[in-house]
């Protein structure tokens, strides 16, 4: 199962709903955040794992902190939203500086507040981890297998919301996503290494 189909399968409808009674907001906009945001994730870490030390890097961090039993109690996660620390440092080496304008463009697409927003990234981040990491469990993926597993996804994850990843991550206006993406998927790497 791909890394995309692995989230959206853990994020029910069950779950959405109960994410945005947790957020005080609709759930039609959750579900927006949740549909654009899995995508730049996924592509993010992409990106990074296209180099050899960024691909080993990421694949350790999945081994040490990111197993996949995250998904075994999702509903105690939502019920956590925005106190993790682990979603939010996730989040600040993945969107570095990008953070602040995903969320405001999140926001503006799905009508729902930055600090609603923020909340959901936090949830989200361990999940897309935790699917990674659940794959590599499963498949015995070594660092090779991880990048594979996520090149896999790639173009699927642009494919799903492209004008959104071009908005927020082409940081150069040139209508190529792809270097932007590594840009920012590379902070990934100084980032899981200084989590001891």
């Amino acid at each position: 199962m791909s890394i995309l189909d692995l989230v959206k399968q853990n994020l029910t409808p069950e779950l959405i709903g109960q994410l945005s009674s947790q957020l005080g907001a609709s759930k039609d906009g959750t579900q927006s955040v949740v549909a654009q945001a899995v995508p730049v994730l996924v592509s993010a870490l992409a990106k990074n794992a296209q180099t050899t030390s960024g691909a080993r890097s990421l694949d350790g961090a999945l081994a040490k902190d990111h197993d996949g039993s995250v998904l075994d109690n999702l509903g105690g996660l939502v019920a956590q939203l925005g106190a993790g620390s682990a979603g939010d440092g996730i989040l600040k080496h993945v969107l570095g500086e990008k953070r602040p304008q995903v969320e405001q463009q999140l926001g503006q697409k799905s009508g729902i507040d930055l600090a609603q927003v923020g909340s959901v990234l936090i949830t989200l981040a361990p999940i897309v981890m935790g699917a990674l990491g659940k794959k590599k469990q499963e498949e015995g993926l070594d660092a090779d297998g991880v990048a594979k597993a996520l090149r896999e996804d790639e173009q699927r994850a642009e494919a799903e919301a492209p004008s959104f990843l071009e908005q927020l991550i082409d940081q150069d206006k040139d209508g190529d996503i792809k270097d932007d993406l590594l840009s920012v998927g590379s902070t990934i790497l100084g980032g899981f290494l200084g989590k001891k």
